[in-house]
C-alpha cells in the first residue's frame, strides 16, 4: 500500500465548465490529466515492482505451477494518506508513504501490523529491497520449499533497464538472473535483448513442459526429449505483448488545452503501467512513441464517413492507411514480436486493433486477442491497473453415470 499526502479539492467536473479558458488553465501542462500529488510515491511504485508478486516467487517452484500461472501481477493500493482511518489495513504486506504525509499519519501507520512494516520513500534502497526478499521466505518456511538460489541477486533498475523486469521472474526461477542482468547491463538495445531473453525463456519453459511425464534416470533419452520438444517450441511458442502509445487529437489540444508534447512524468507514468502489465504476463512491452494528429484525423474521417454510409471498400482502404501509419512507429523487432503475440494489451486512447497492418486481410484485432487500457485520465489508468483485481477460475467437469 502506498499513501500520498493527498488534499481535498473542491473541483468542479469538466462537464460543467462552461468557459474554455478555465478548462484550459485546468489542463494546462499535461496531456493525459495527470494528478502532481502522486509524483512523490513514483518511486515506491517503481521500488513495488521489484518486490515478489506472490509467495512462490520467493522458492523455488516446480515447471508445471509456473506453467499455470496467468496474470500474476503486484497487488499495488495507492490511495490519500486521510483514507487510512476508513479501510482495513491488517493485511497489507509493506505500507509506504510519501515524506511529505503528516506526522499524524507517519505516526499511525507504524502502529499497523503489516508483514514488513511502514518504510517512507526515502528509506528505500537495494539492501532494503534484498531483506525483504528474504523476510518474505521466511516467513513461510513451513512450506519447506527452497529458496531461491538467486534471491539475494536484487538491483534497483531504473530508465530503461526497467523494462527487463519481467525477466526476471521466471530468470530467478531457473536459476539464470545473474546472466539476465549482465545481458542487460552490457546491452546496446534494451528492447531486442529483452525481447530474446523473453522468447528464451517461453521457449525453454515449454520444451521443458514436453518432458513432464519422464520419469527415468536415463540423461540422455531426457535430453531427447528435451530437444525434439525444444524445436517444437520453436515453431509453436507465441508470446504476450504490451504496447503503450500516448497522445490525444489536436481538437483536445485546441479546446481542451491539453500539452502537446508529453510531459516526462507521464512519459514516466506510462512505462510503469507498461512494466506492471509486462511483469503479471510475462510480456515484451512495446513503447510507441506519441500518436500524431494526422492518425486521429484519419479515424475521425472515417467515423464520419461511416455515419453516412457504409462502403467496404473505403473502410479497407481506411483501416490499411491508418496500419500504413501505425507500421512506421514499429522497428522490425517490435513488429516481430507483435506477429507471434498471442494476447496483446494496448495503453493508448487510439484504437491501434482497427489497423490492418502489412499483408493481412483483416483489422489487427481480428486475428489477435486485445485487451485496451484508456490511459486518460492518467491518474485513474494507474489506480486501476495497479490494484490487482479479483480473478475466478471456472475448471470444467465431466458429468456422467456409473
Amino acid at each position: 500500500m502506498i499513501l500520498f499526502n493527498g488534499q481535498m479539492k473542491n473541483e468542479k467536473a469538466i462537464i460543467k465548465i462552461s468557459d474554455l479558458s478555465e478548462l484550459k488553465l485546468i489542463n494546462k501542462g499535461r496531456m493525459h490529466l495527470f494528478d502532481e500529488e502522486i509524483l512523490p510515491v513514483l518511486p515506491a511504485i517503481e521500488y513495488c515492482l521489484h518486490m515478489p508478486r506472490t509467495e512462490l516467487d520467493t522458492y523455488d517452484t516446480d515447471t508445471e505451477i509456473l506453467d499455470r500461472a496467468y496474470d500474476v501481477s503486484h497487488d499495488i493500493v495507492i490511495m490519500p494518506e486521510r483514507f487510512i482511518f476508513g479501510i482495513h489495513l491488517l493485511h497489507a504486506t509493506l505500507i509506504i508513504y510519501s515524506d511529505d504525509c503528516s506526522e499524524e499519519i507517519k505516526s499511525e501507520v507504524k502502529k499497523i501490523k503489516a508483514e514488513l512494516g511502514a518504510v517512507s520513500v526515502l528509506e528505500l534502497s537495494q539492501d532494503l529491497l534484498v531483506n525483504q526478499w528474504n523476510i518474505l521466505f521466511e516467513n513461510r518456511v513451513f512450506r519447506n520449499r527452497k529458496k531461491l538460489k538467486d534471491i539475494n541477486e536484487q538491483y534497483l533498475l531504473d530508465e530503461d533497464t526497467q523494462l527487463l523486469l519481467p525477466v526476471l521472474y521466471t530468470a530467478r526461477q531457473y536459476g539464470k538472473v545473474d546472466a539476465v542482468y549482465k545481458s542487460i547491463f552490457n546491452t546496446t538495445n534494451i528492447f531486442e535483448t529483452c525481447t530474446k531473453l523473453i522468447w528464451n525463456q517461453l521457449v525453454h519453459h515449454n520444451a521443458l513442459m514436453s518432458c513432464k511425464d519422464f520419469s527415468k534416470a536415463d540423461v540422455e533419452e531426457f535430453r531427447k526429449i528435451y530437444e525434439d520438444g525444444l524445436r517444437h517450441a520453436e515453431k509453436t511458442t507465441r508470446l504476450n505483448v504490451v504496447i503503450t502509445m500516448p497522445g490525444v487529437p489536436r481538437r483536445q489540444v485546441t479546446y481542451g488545452g491539453l500539452a502537446s508534447k508529453l510531459p516526462n512524468d507521464e512519459k514516466k507514468i506510462i512505462r510503469l503501467l507498461g512494466v506492471h502489465r509486462a511483469i503479471a504476463k510475462e510480456a515484451v512491452l512495446i513503447e510507441l512513441p506519441v500518436v500524431e494528429y494526422a492518425l486521429f484525423e484519419k479515424l475521425n474521417e472515417l467515423e464520419i464517413n461511416c455515419i453516412r454510409e457504409t462502403n467496404n471498400k473505403y473502410v479497407n482502404k481506411a483501416l490499411r492507411d491508418i496500419g500504413k501509419m501505425l507500421e512506421k512507429k514499429f522497428t522490425q523487432v517490435q513488429l516481430w514480436a507483435v506477429s507471434r503475440a498471442k494476447h496483446i494489451t494496448v495503453f493508448s486512447d487510439f484504437p491501434v486493433g482497427l489497423a490492418i497492418i502489412g499483408n493481412s486481410d483483416t483489422s489487427l484485432q481480428g486475428y489477435k486477442e486485445i485487451s485496451y487500457r484508456p490511459i486518460s485520465p492518467l491518474t485513474r489508468c494507474l489506480q486501476n491497473e495497479m490494484e490487482k483485481h479479483r480473478q475466478i477460475h471456472y475448471d470444467c467437469f465431466l458429468l456422467g453415470t456409473l
